[in-house]
């Protein structure tokens, strides 16, 4: 398999490549997100107002996402399924594959499970291999210290230009994924005093790191990311005046908070089903007004 690494295309033996080499050759491919130093870095995990992350930060121009990057690419393609499929088979055929690359990714406890009892049997049959390189594989795209993501935020968050603000689409993000125990750490390894990162400077985060941990800076970053989610559900709905002249039978005022916001879900509803209101894009504008304000 030829994978082009920077300055160069290497030719990778399929039949002895290792999980070892695999992240070795992630750790060479290009982080470059094309373009300028200036435009704002956004980083994503979990979901927002039941949105997918991944999905919005895509639909952002001149922005720097991890997406847009070489390696981003590759990681997302065919070949790099068939590179760690091949690397894992290898290694557990060898005796040398480490679970600690993939046990973090795996979903479900079941699946750990019968992956160490596949590992440690003494011989597999071609169906077990084949199941215990499926379980290994997709743990090894997300296993958030070791794993190929992991290794690809890293990568990416110390190729920040210093002019690049960091913004984060994190309201939601599970505090034991690649944002909070990759991208946040190294951000405060690497990254410049003045830098900006998720609202704060990393000098104010350093700080919060050095008086209580990196359990508060996740939380301190994750609260500020929530306030940006607040925003943005406010300014999907129109104002109280507006929604009261829609319902005149209705006296709005004396309605619950949960009655309003009950209101105003079936008038976005109507409006998007009768093709009056985009909810999506108009969703999307209001992320891309806060991250340009």
């Amino acid at each position: 398999m030829k994978i082009k690494i920077i300055n160069e295309i290497i030719n990778v033996d399929l039949s002895k490549v290792t999980l070892n080499d695999v992240c070795d050759i992630i750790a060479q491919i290009s982080v470059d997100a094309g373009v300028s130093n200036n435009a704002p870095t956004v980083l994503y995990s979990g979901s927002l107002c039941n949105y997918s992350t991944n999905s919005i930060v895509k639909s952002l121009d001149d922005v720097r996402i991890i997406d847009n990057t070489d390696l981003g690419k590759f990681l997302s393609a065919s070949d790099f399924n068939e590179l760690i499929e091949n690397a894992i088979k290898n290694d557990i055929i060898n005796g040398t594959f480490d679970v600690s690359f993939v046990e973090k990714g795996i979903r479900y406890e079941d699946d750990l499970i019968r992956l160490n009892e596949y590992i440690n049997q003494k011989s597999l049959s071609s169906v077990e291999l084949e199941k215990a390189v499926k379980i290994a594989s997709e743990g090894f795209q997300y296993e958030s210290t070791k794993g190929a993501w992991a290794i690809a935020s890293e990568q990416f968050i110390k190729a920040t230009p210093s002019s690049s603000e960091i913004i984060c689409l994190t309201a939601e993000a599970d505090l034991t994924r690649i944002w909070a125990q990759v991208e946040i750490p190294t951000a405060l390894k690497h990254l410049p005093d003045k830098q900006v990162f998720g609202g704060y400077t990393i000098a104010e985060l350093k700080s919060v790191y050095n008086s209580n941990g990196i359990e508060s800076v996740q939380n301190l970053l994750k609260n500020k990311a929530i306030d940006i989610t607040q925003n943005v559900k406010v300014q999907n709905y129109i104002s109280d005046a507006e929604i009261s002249k829609l319902f005149p039978d209705v006296d709005f005022e004396k309605l619950s908070e949960l009655e309003k916001l009950q209101i105003r879900q079936l008038e976005l509803e109507y409006r998007r089903a009768n093709g009056i209101f985009d909810i999506d894009k108009f969703f999307i504008t209001n992320i891309v007004k806060l991250l340009y304000k």
